[in-house]
């Protein structure tokens, strides 16, 4: 059995959805159509509407182009120019299917959903309403648009409620500053943020780059509130001319821009002495614990603790002039344009040593240094 009927005004549907919604709170209700055509079979009525479809469940509006309805199953499919509002929080979509008693929206294609704080786009998105949880699928973007952290990925995973979002599937998180200029970008196998973006979290082939500096690791934490990153499971930090290896890394931001890097755990650093000549003399230093401290985004200090040794290069302009090499309890490096200004060796007489190493025998001074003498690569060299 089929009907059809074209209503000029919304009064009467909106009074038959009214009256079968007063046996059962918040019933998905019709609110207006241009046309609707139904028919009634063994499976249940189904309603065919067109034109300026309104729908209405609670605090919740829903407008399409056009609807397909299942009265028996409270499912509704949108069709065209859908959009989902409710409590602040809008759905635009190609294409939605309701499930009225579930909560639940199935949304395709040009998938945008938009709150005061966040923006998510995606390719499909499968979300339920009673624990505000998201899955996304297809070129996922999720953009905080109060702290300026974007999270994309094949696969995302959102938790509303719990500002929790992670990613699968090539996963990225770039934070932008106020102009939209990446400072930093963050991937891996999984890549997460919680706290509503105020920590990060990567796990698996990780890598974090920012401004000239790049590491890789086993997994990472960066608590944004603190402006500090904190790099497990061999972790390596490079920069143009720098490798900083260890076991634990910490990196402190101030102002999106790197300011200190802490080692732990066979701390080394190891520098091109020559750069014109980039194998040929390493700077190294190595100990228990490395802080190096930056300014304008160049190291400009290095403090050594636990077991400290150091050897580098010595220059008179751009002339080699011998290598230096010391032990101590504890060394601190002053570095300017790259090159060591000043050193200084603190410990008990005993247990420092120092030597020098004229051009003549500079060769010798390699065999000082425990850490095996190779060239850095192009790749860690930044060219």
């Amino acid at each position: 059995m089929r009907w059809v009927g074209r209503f000029l005004s919304c009064s009467l549907i909106l009074a038959c959805g009214m009256a079968t919604s007063q046996a059962q709170p918040e019933r998905l209700e019709l609110v207006h159509a241009d046309e609707l055509a139904g028919e009634r079979s063994p499976l249940g009525t189904v309603r065919r509407l067109d034109g300026h479809v309104v729908f209405r469940q609670g605090e919740a509006t829903m407008r399409c182009d056009h609807a397909i309805q299942y009265l028996e199953e409270d499912r509704v499919v949108f069709i065209g120019n859908v959009e989902l509002a409710r409590c602040g929080q809008t759905l635009r979509a190609d294409r939605v299917t309701y499930l009225a008693r579930e909560r639940e929206e199935w949304a395709e294609g040009h998938v945008v959903v938009l709150d005061s704080a966040r923006e998510l786009r995606a390719g499909n998105l499968h979300y339920r309403e009673g624990p505000e949880v998201g899955w996304a699928t297809g070129s996922v973007v999720l953009r905080h648009l109060r702290t300026r952290a974007v999270l994309q990925a094949d696969t995302v995973v959102y938790y509303r409620a719990r500002g929790v979002a992670e990613g699968h599937g090539s996963p990225r998180i770039v934070q932008e500053d106020s102009t939209g200029v990446p400072v930093f970008t963050l991937t891996g196998r999984t890549v997460r943020w919680l706290d509503d973006s105020r920590l990060f979290q990567a796990e698996g082939q990780v890598r974090i780059e920012q401004a000239g500096s790049w590491a890789t690791c086993d997994s990472l934490h960066f608590w944004r509130s603190k402006n500090v990153a904190v790099l497990a499971g061999n972790p390596t930090t490079w920069r143009r001319w720098e490798r900083m290896t260890g076991e634990r890394m910490e990196w402190h931001f101030a102002q999106d821009s790197l300011r200190e890097v802490h080692v732990w755990g066979k701390a080394t650093v190891v520098s091109e002495g020559d750069t014109l000549r980039p194998g040929t003399r390493q700077n190294r230093v190595q100990g228990d614990t490395i802080r190096i401290l930056f300014a304008s985004g160049d190291p400009r200090q290095v403090e050594v603790e636990g077991r400290a040794t150091a050897l580098y290069y010595v220059f008179e302009k751009t002339e080699p002039k011998g290598a230096n090499w010391v032990l101590g309890d504890r060394i601190r490096a002053w570095i300017e344009n790259g090159r060591v200004e000043r050193m200084e060796v603190i410990g008990a007489p005993e247990a420092a040593e120092g030597k020098y190493y004229p051009e003549r025998i500079v060769s010798l001074a390699r065999q000082e240094s425990v850490v095996p003498e190779r060239p850095l690569p192009s790749r860690e060299r930044g060219l």
